[in-house]
């Protein structure tokens, strides 16, 4: 024991307790410790362990599915436990639950990817230049999966003297901002009132952000398909809180 509290930091700010080699804040049910083991891209070996041990227990499985939902890892919950059925009793039909949910995510999330490389593809005519960042990004480069997390929009970073082209340029494909966006899209400091657009798979939403793009631009970059279209990672990790 003691040497497991030497190689694993200790977390601040909150009782916890070292269970099998792994923190956990005290009050943490079943569920949501299973959450925190399950919800990510790859497991450790300990980490493998202990989520078996604890789906070999009494679980609640609306709360956790509620819990999966709450916090939006709902994909990420469903890889990790369809990869571990074989080594404890989850329930059939929550798997196939889960598993349509991961398909829809995955529908979901290409579309939206098709629609930006549609708008960049006009900003680039336009001669607008624009990162994407945030959603998209992180669930390509840090996910490894558009599946993997789920999206309610895209962001759009583009220069302060570009917004006038980049504004027509949305107006050309057929987004347009609401009616009555509300004070604070309609004063918000870094974006436009968000710009909306009819289609199949539901209502694509678009934020431009405001902001210097050339520092940001210089970091690491992924592609979608495209190798003329290229997103910065760092760059949605820089504007995340925004």
């Amino acid at each position: 024991m003691r040497r497991a509290r030497e190689h694993i930091p200790r977390p601040l700010h909150c009782p916890i307790a070292l269970i099998g080699g792994l923190w956990y804040a005290v009050a943490m049910n079943t569920e949501q410790r299973i959450l925190c083991l399950a919800a990510r891209t790859a497991l450790e070996p300990i980490v493998e362990r202990q989520l078996v041990e604890l789906l070999r227990e009494p679980i609640d499985w609306e709360r956790l599915w509620a819990q999966g939902q709450l916090h939006e890892v709902l994909p990420l919950l469903t890889v990790t436990l369809r990869r571990l059925a074989a080594q404890a009793p989850i329930p059939a039909p929550w798997l196939a639950r889960a598993q349509r949910r991961y398909y829809a995510t995955m529908l979901r999330n290409t579309a939206l990817a098709d629609e930006l490389l549609r708008v960049l593809a006009a900003f680039r005519q336009a001669g607008v230049a624009a990162l994407p960042v945030k959603g998209l990004v992180l669930a390509e480069t840090l996910y490894g999966s558009l599946a993997l997390r789920p999206l309610g929009d895209l962001d759009v970073l583009v220069r302060p003297a570009d917004l006038p082209r980049a504004r027509a340029a949305l107006g050309a494909l057929g987004f347009a901002q609401a009616d009555e966006p509300g004070y604070e899209n309609a004063y918000h400091p870094y974006h436009d009132p968000p710009y909306y657009r009819r289609a199949a798979g539901g209502p694509i939403c678009l934020a431009t952000r405001r902001r210097s793009i050339d520092p940001l631009a210089r970091r690491y970059v992924v592609t979608l398909g495209d190798p003329s279209l290229a997103l910065g990672a760092t760059a949605a990790l820089c504007v995340r809180c925004c």
